[in-house]
Parts: structure tokens; sequence; C-alpha cells
């Protein structure tokens, strides 16, 4: 097996950044999250009724405790909806900040990840590649003229099998 059929073989058994196994984070969503149109519309409405009711609600501060009580228990109604439009406005400038830095975060990681996934097939290639030519005829003096002799090619031979048991060990039996 040639150093080319490794590598082109190893490119098909690993997903690549190409493969359909990747997804983009926040569910492939980059809406924002702030709050547009009747939304919008509606809460800045419901603010400007709580701020006008609290000032008709000062301006009648010296009415009977009866006519107080009912205003004031409107007035509580308002208030919970006003709130609660006035949390959706703010809330939502505030979660944009954090939204944004977690986007960046997940794109981060992604590209990591590639990375490392990119390293990984190289080193499975190697892995593999050691082990073909472990697994190959034992060397001649032809092929490593700079350790003429018995011992030299012996000894290549022995790294080249320690070489493959070191990359059996890490990434299993590969050929």
């Amino acid at each position: 097996m040639s150093d080319a059929d490794v590598i082109s073989r190893s490119a098909t058994d690993q997903p690549g950044p190409d493969s359909s196994t990747n997804t983009t984070s926040g569910g492939g969503s980059s809406a924002s999250p702030k709050l547009t149109g009747a939304a919008l519309w509606t809460a800045i409405f419901a603010v400007a009724v709580w701020v006008g009711f609290s000032i008709f609600l000062i301006a009648r501060a010296g009415t009977n405790e009866t006519e107080w009580a009912r205003i004031a228990w409107v007035f509580g109604s308002i208030q919970a909806i006003a709130f609660a439009a006035a949390g959706a406005l703010f809330g939502t400038a505030v979660q944009q900040q954090n939204v944004s830095a977690a986007q960046q975060q997940a794109k981060s990681a992604k590209k990591d990840a590639d990375q490392q996934r990119e390293a990984a097939t190289k080193g499975r290639v190697l892995a593999m590649t050691i082990q073909a030519e472990a697994a190959a005829q034992p060397i001649n003096e032809a092929e490593f003229p700079q350790h003429p002799g018995a011992a030299g090619v012996e000894a290549a031979d022995q790294l080249r099998q320690r070489h493959a048991q070191i990359s059996r060990a890490l990434f299993g039996n590969l050929v």
C-alpha cells in the first residue's frame, strides 16, 4: 500500500469540515433578540401608561381612602404590565451582549475543534503509514544505504517495528 493510498483511504474514513455532522451554534439563526415592531411599541406604550397613571395617582393623593384603594388596585395591574414591558425592553438589550459573546465563543470552539480534527486525521495517516510499512517486507540493504550490513538493516527493521507497535498502542490496528 503506497503513501497516497493510505492518505486517500484515511481522508475518506474521517469526517471533514464539509461533513454533515457539523452544526452551527445557536440553531443556525443569527436573529437579534431585540424587540422590534409591534412588541416594541406595545412595551413603550405600557411604560408610558404607567408613567401617566403614576402622575395621576400622585395628583389624587388627597382623595378619600375608598377611592384611593380602588385607584391603587388598578395601578397595581398597570404596574405589573409596565414592569414586564420594561423588563422586555431592557432585558433584551442586556442579553444581546451575552448572546454575542456566546456566539463568538461557539465560533472559536468550532474553529479549535476543526483544527484538532485535522491534526488527529494527520496523526492517523502517519500511524497507518507506519503500520503499513512495518507489515511490508523487511528492509534490505539497498533501501538503507547509510548503514550497510546486516546489523544496520536489522536495527532499522527493529526501529520500524517499534514505531508500528507504538502506533498500534495509540490508534489500534489500522492496516
